[in-house]
């Protein structure tokens, strides 16, 4: 199925599908864009190439001016047809007693994490849901850090928190664009085996 521009930016972010904001407060602050006789709002851009291409051959209200903007801004030039997923990514560290080693994702799509569920085995061979001995120490997209606070043991986030039956534990973090690297630190406290699944949606 098709999902609204406002669906998508509001999931992906505007500057994730490559909408400036200069183009995004057009389509936002006025409701809509007009050309001539004719209003295409954001709901209505993702699947406008019938009406887009209507403008750009000079068809009825179009100005030649009209039409060169319906060209120039990526906006409005033909959002293709998309389709969001819910997927989840697998992330698995091993680690030793008081090391912290890191875990990667990554996808050859849009991502946006959602959730992050975590599943402790020990070295015994025993499995703890929720985790018992890991910290996540940091998180980044990229290089950029999604924590609020520098990385470190000190401002972890005990794995405790990701259970599989925790409520409420949803993560918002920033968007990685096909290729990139979603990074996870884990500080192990005792020695044993992180296995994560991260949660989100994808674009395809």
């Amino acid at each position: 199925m098709s999902h609204s521009l406002g669906e998508l930016v509001e999931v992906f972010g505007a500057e994730a599908l490559g909408i400036d904001a200069a183009e995004w407060q057009e389509i936002v602050g006025r409701g809509g864009l007009r050309y001539g006789t004719d209003t295409l709002y954001n709901q209505d851009l993702v699947g406008a190439a019938p009406g887009l291409s209507t403008l750009r051959q000079g068809g009825p209200g179009a100005t030649a001016i009209q039409r060169r903007a319906a060209l120039h801004r990526p906006a409005v030039r033909g959002i293709p047809l998309t389709r969001m997923n819910n997927v989840q990514a697998p992330i698995v560290v091993f680690g030793t007693t008081g090391q912290t080693p890191s875990g990667t994702i990554k996808l050859e799509q849009l991502f946006r994490p959602e959730k992050l569920v975590v599943i402790e085995q020990t070295n015994a061979n025993a499995f703890n849901n929720p985790a018992q001995g890991q910290i996540l120490t940091g998180a980044f997209v990229g290089a950029v850090n999604m924590f609020p606070t520098a990385p470190g043991v000190g401002s972890g986030i005990h794995c405790g928190a990701f259970g599989g039956a925790a409520l409420g534990n949803e993560i918002m973090w920033a968007t990685a664009k096909p290729a990139i690297t979603i990074t996870l630190q884990v500080n192990f406290l005792q020695t044993g085996t992180f296995w994560g699944t991260m949660y989100g949606k994808t674009l395809s």
